[in-house]
């Protein structure tokens, strides 16, 4: 397993005709992108207001690059907040509650470590077969249904469905 940037990590090459390189990938061993994230700066994203239009763009690009690696797993991140998704069809996606980065590890009641949370991932998408989306791929076209809020899609954080139908 390697976690790193695209770039970096020796990854296979991107799918034909796309020009979409995620912030950070996890890749096996020969080279498939198991998992793929987007870092933005804390002063200019807000993952705590995942419905306003900035942040649904952040999370547009996060949704892409899992369209096009074919992932069902991603994160957005600040540094210092973090969201984890997994697709659950061609337009609904599960967000997790949001990891502060500093979230200390503890057992009572149960509160999971930003560290925790990445491990948990990486190990989950190198272990399980289940860690492609083996859906039609939407293309484009999911960015800006999302941002400008012109299909029908979901999003399911803590339990609260956000759901935008036309």
């Amino acid at each position: 397993m390697t976690f790193g940037d695209a770039q970096g990590a020796n990854a296979l090459g991107l799918p034909p005709g796309e020009m979409v390189i995620p912030d950070i990938i996890i890749h096996s061993p020969t080279g498939e992108v198991r998992f793929v994230g987007e870092i933005k700066t804390s002063w200019t994203t807000d993952l705590g207001n995942l419905w306003s239009r900035e942040e649904r763009r952040f999370l547009a690009q996060v949704i892409r690059y899992m369209d096009v690696y074919g992932t069902l797993y991603g994160c957005a991140s600040t540094y210092e907040q973090t969201v984890f998704l997994k697709r659950t069809g061609p337009r609904s996606f599960q967000v997790s509650p949001v990891i502060q980065h500093g979230t200390p590890s503890q057992a009572n009641p149960i509160k999971t470590s930003l560290r925790e949370c990445f491990f948990a991932i990486a190990t989950h998408v190198m272990e399980d077969q289940n860690w492609s989306y083996g859906g039609a791929r939407v293309g484009p076209t999911l960015v800006s249904d999302i941002i400008f809020l012109e299909a029908e899609y979901s999003f399911s954080v803590n339990d609260n469905l956000y759901r935008q139908s036309q």
